[in-house]
């Protein structure tokens, strides 16, 4: 239970499969609208060249254009909507599964580490529901479709940009591991860093009695050292992978592009279809590079969620079914006869006679 898979986690989102496959159905069609627009535009290149176009084909690829568009937006907002409601049920059950543990699980935890990882845990998994899965569902419907079309196309050209994909691959899964444990680590201090700072905060009165300053601004700056060299790694490693990944786009645009006007040149390649083949390529390129920063993304939420499985894998539970249970005691009128009350020699309450009616505010 320790390990439980990120699947497992996800399993507490409750997502809804009926909305689930309706986005996805509207996503392919988006997809398909978007995919066929460039084999329509060849068509309307190779007859400008021969005869001219027509008001006809230039709607067409409006409406074409226009369809793609909306179905995208569409698509891309219940994707977000899914994501919303997942994080408001993971977010709910964590915080109902904290409640139900008993005491002396909670005090393993210092309260600023529990609020640490309701916060900036949740984020990281917040921002995989709702920015990457969408995008990376989107982009592999992309990829998986332009591939046909290009093998339609020229099989040739679709092979060359198969090729990229092992470059890619061999760049981006080393990463992969250096970015899980980077992020393992910063999850870890952001944590101890709100757990610190919402002692210090907490007992500020003690602080300054003891005019301990220097001791906690030394301390929590160490703490601060420790995140910035995590984040400082992090850009190294994002500073070197960045232009590997653009000369290896552009290079292979670039090669594309020459050894299609040599096609070109020779007769055995169409500009229509020359343009066509390029729009599919700028599709499939762009979405090759999201399959591995899927995979980074992951390994951040794999880091991210360690301590978040933990809670969650805890089992010392305390009267699980009654602790959330809502308390309905009935109402009754509340009457005080004859109180006294002397602090003293003083008399403060004496033969105190009072009846409170239920719902009623005693100013």
């Amino acid at each position: 239970m320790r390990y439980m898979k990120i699947r497992s986690l996800l399993n507490l989102a409750e997502i809804s499969k009926k909305l689930f496959i309706l986005n996805l159905i509207i996503s392919v069609f988006s997809t398909l609208l978007g995919l066929t627009m460039p084999i329509y535009l060849k068509n309307v290149i190779d007859k400008f060249q021969k005869s001219g176009i027509e008001l006809s084909d230039i709607l067409i690829i409006s409406i074409l254009f226009a369809s793609s568009v909306i179905l995208g937006s569409v698509s891309l907002y219940l994707f977000k909507y899914i994501g919303s409601r997942s994080m408001f049920k993971i977010r709910s059950n964590i915080w109902e599964n904290i409640l139900k543990l008993d005491l002396p699980t909670i005090q393993k935890y210092e309260s600023g580490e529990i609020i640490s990882r309701l916060k900036n845990d949740i984020e990281e998994l917040n921002l995989f529901l709702t920015n990457t899965i969408p995008n990376a569902l989107n982009y592999f419907l992309t990829f998986v479709g332009a591939l046909i079309m290009l093998f339609i196309l020229d099989y040739k050209i679709m092979l060359i940009t198969i090729a990229v994909i092992p470059i890619i691959c061999l760049v981006i899964f080393p990463i992969g591991t250096i970015t899980y444990n980077l992020s393992l680590k910063l999850q870890d201090q952001l944590s101890l860093f709100t757990s610190k700072l919402n002692n210090i905060l907490t007992n500020i009165k003690l602080v300054k009695a003891y005019t301990s300053e220097a001791y906690e601004y030394q301390k929590i700056k160490k703490i601060l050292n420790n995140i910035l060299d995590i984040e400082l790694k992090d850009a190294k490693v994002k500073a070197l992978i960045t232009p590997i990944m653009s000369v290896v786009t552009i290079g292979t645009i670039l090669f594309i592009v020459g050894y299609a006007i040599i096609r070109i040149s020779n007769g055995s390649l169409s500009t229509g279809t020359f343009i066509a083949i390029l729009y599919y390529v700028l599709q499939i390129i762009p979405a090759i590079i999201s399959f591995t920063t899927l995979y980074t993304d992951v390994q951040k939420v794999r880091g991210a969620n360690v301590k978040i499985r933990d809670l969650l894998s805890e089992n010392n539970l305390e009267t699980p079914n009654l602790l959330l249970r809502t308390a309905k005691l009935p109402l009754e009128k509340l009457t005080i006869n004859n109180i006294s009350f002397s602090f003293g020699e003083k008399q403060i309450l004496k033969n105190i006679n009072l009846i409170i009616n239920p719902e009623k505010i005693l100013l």
